[in-house]
């Protein structure tokens, strides 16, 4: 095939890619196919399927092109922080200062991102990640880490970012961030950190106090209602009274005059999805090994509640949600782990949720089948390593 005729297919196939990057950012993945890239390079759907071969196929080249970009500007930075005396650089304030960036600066980039990160789970993409594997071989040089500590940097980080997106104000993102990075950074060298004032609870108290809370917060909300927006998120559609009203079959009077705002809507919608998982987690009795199934799919609950994350961050309804995922994701985790004899305080708890991430780039390389093993054992190392429990998880 002459040269110019191959130029000519990848420089085409790469502007389809571009307007497919220009939607995603604009109206998210599920705005995302190869009717909406032809109708906007004013082309035939035909030539798109040409060299995308559908949806799943431009979504896939899609992702991996920007995790590519994504880990070059990562490497950009990590360069400059690899510059600074030895002295003052650590793992935690460079991924703080990350984290902020990717939350706030490169916010719309980072949010498609994580979309992609969440449909190749579900859809069982494997992604090549050799940028990843390289930006965190690096990341270890940079600040003299041996392997054994790198992966756990690199899942605690692609983790967080997932609750920091939520934040509008970059420095309340930074504040909770950098705190958990230092604990994070005390618990893997096994040194001691200040406990938070809640370390020692009583869990009736606290059951109460935030039931409490939350009944002050809101009135209580029609069950089928609450459902319907579950069902709204599951498929990623818009949730408004308009919508909840025709999904639930109820009069649309009837919903925008009991039901208030839809931050309330959200927030009942919230609740409902987290008891669930911590329903399911309890049911099994495997606390809390529930993101990723025999089987390496994303157990449906939580890939209910990464939906959620990523519609409400999306639609910028987020301030509920940004402080209850800060203020009691850890209350449970705290729970289980003293059922399990771990002393540890809500800080450590959270920590510990949030290391189960199943939208990991770490685990994306790997055939579908060997995802579950390889995530639960690293998931039962790091328990020994936070907690010094040999125990498995």
């Amino acid at each position: 095939m002459d040269a110019r005729m191959v130029a000519a297919r990848k420089t085409s196939a790469q502007r389809m890619l571009e307007i497919a990057r220009d939607i995603g950012l604009r109206d998210g993945i599920d705005a995302i196919g190869v009717r909406s890239v032809a109708r906007e390079a004013d082309i035939g759907p035909s030539l798109v399927s040409y060299h995308y071969k559908g949806q799943d196929k431009l979504l896939a080249a899609l992702h991996e092109q920007m995790m590519q970009d994504h880990y070059t500007d990562l490497s950009r930075h990590l360069a400059k922080a690899a510059a600074l005396p030895r002295h003052i650089r650590t793992p935690g304030s460079f991924l703080t200062a990350m984290v902020n960036h990717l939350a706030h600066k490169m916010r719309p980039q980072t949010l498609l991102l994580l979309e992609l990160r969440m449909h190749a789970a579900l859809t069982e993409e494997q992604v090549d990640t050799a940028a990843a594997q390289q930006f965190w071989q690096d990341f270890g040089a940079a600040f003299d880490l041996p392997d054994t500590l790198v992966w756990p940097w690199a899942m605690m980080a692609d983790a967080i970012l997932w609750y920091a997106i939520l934040d509008d104000d970059p420095l309340i993102s930074q504040t909770w961030v950098v705190r958990v990075f230092q604990r994070f950074t005390a618990k893997l060298a096994g040194l001691p950190d200040q406990t938070t004032e809640d370390a020692l609870f009583d869990e009736d108290r606290d059951e109460a106090e935030e039931k409490e809370a939350a009944s002050q917060k809101r009135r209580p909300r029609s069950q089928e209602v609450t459902e319907a927006a579950i069902r709204l998120v599951s498929r990623g559609e818009k949730i408004s009274h308009r919508t909840l009203a025709k999904e639930a079959g109820i009069p649309l009077a009837s919903i925008a005059y009991s039901l208030g705002s839809k931050r309330d809507i959200l927030a009942d919608t919230y609740k409902t999805i987290y008891d669930l998982m911590i329903g399911d987690i309890t049911a099994k009795g495997s606390w809390p090994v529930f993101s990723i199934s025999a089987d390496g799919k994303v157990a449906p609950i939580p890939a209910l509640f990464g939906k959620l994350i990523l519609h409400t961050a999306r639609e910028d309804s987020n301030d509920f949600l940004s402080s209850r995922l800060r203020d009691t994701r850890g209350l449970s985790s705290l729970k289980a782990l003293h059922r399990r004899g771990v002393q540890a305080d809500r800080l450590d708890a959270l920590i510990w949720s949030l290391c189960h991430n199943p939208y990991s780039p770490t685990i994306f390389g790997l055939p579908v089948t060997e995802r579950a093993d390889h995530f639960n054992v690293r998931l039962a190392d790091l328990f020994q390593r936070l907690f010094n429990r040999h125990e498995g998880v």
